[in-house]
């Protein structure tokens, strides 16, 4: 057996009153928090079941009646009227003067055992422990793990190749369509016809624009263009993406 577990048998069984036995140092009322915590804290030492001190189960049997009677709020409130009342006989120097008549006797109650009130307490502490799962379970709040994240496919951006093949393929739709209908009929197409004279468009003043394919995004001027590649935060986004992609 340790040290302390030695100790607090000889202090418990050495203690004049209930709040000394819990290791209360002052006779004052107690809230049932710490009552409960204290009794919880020196059952664990004190126990038969956790000390071999040859006094254990005494200690235990006058622990278990300290808390017995502290843990409910009018046998608390009477036991400490009790003894502050005695202590103020004993300095008034009253211990001489004769005995006072015993009050009328009390329907017999059976008191519990050591071993009924520690079951007690520890099914109490697991039905709070269980209600305040209850109460909270609700409030929680459950991550997923990083390896567990849904995986993204970053599309990878356009190259100047696929905006060129996407513009050639977009020429002349109408004139291809006609030919590819003509070859899966099987018929020739109809050149009898005089083909109907073509519309030559006017000339048109294309105005040159610069792009950046990185963004996505057409500036009318190179000067705008460099500006863009120099002080845009999304162009600077989108050049660390290309090149964790290129890593």
């Amino acid at each position: 057996m340790d040290d302390a577990g030695g100790c607090e048998v000889a202090r418990i069984l050495g203690a004049r009153h209930h709040f000394a036995v819990l290791g209360l140092d002052r006779v004052e009322f107690a809230d049932l928090a710490t009552v409960r915590r204290q009794y919880k804290l020196l059952a664990r030492v004190v126990h038969p079941d956790k000390s071999a001190h040859a006094q254990a189960e005494d200690a235990f049997k006058k622990l278990s009646i300290a808390y017995e009677c502290l843990a409910d709020d009018a046998s608390q409130t009477q036991y400490l009227a009790s003894i502050t009342s005695s202590s103020k006989k004993r300095r008034r120097g009253q211990s001489n003067d004769p005995p006072a008549k015993r009050p009328a006797p009390t329907t017999h109650i059976r008191m519990r055992t050591p071993d009924e009130i520690y079951a007690a307490f520890m099914a109490e502490e697991e039905r709070q422990a269980a209600a305040e799962f209850q109460k909270h379970g609700f409030e929680r709040v459950f991550i997923a793990s990083p390896k567990h994240k849904t995986k993204r496919v970053e599309t990878p951006l356009p190259t100047p190749e696929d905006h060129r093949r996407e513009a050639l393929l977009a020429t002349d739709l109408e004139a291809k369509r006609g030919g590819w209908a003509s070859f899966a009929s099987g018929k020739p197409p109809n050149t009898s016809e005089a083909p109907a004279p073509s519309i030559v468009a006017p000339p048109q003043v294309v105005t040159p624009a610069f792009h950046c394919l990185l963004c996505r995004r057409k500036f009318k001027s190179r000067d705008v263009l460099v500006r863009h590649e120099a002080e845009s935060e999304l162009h600077q986004a989108n050049l660390a993406k290309q090149a964790q992609r290129a890593t």
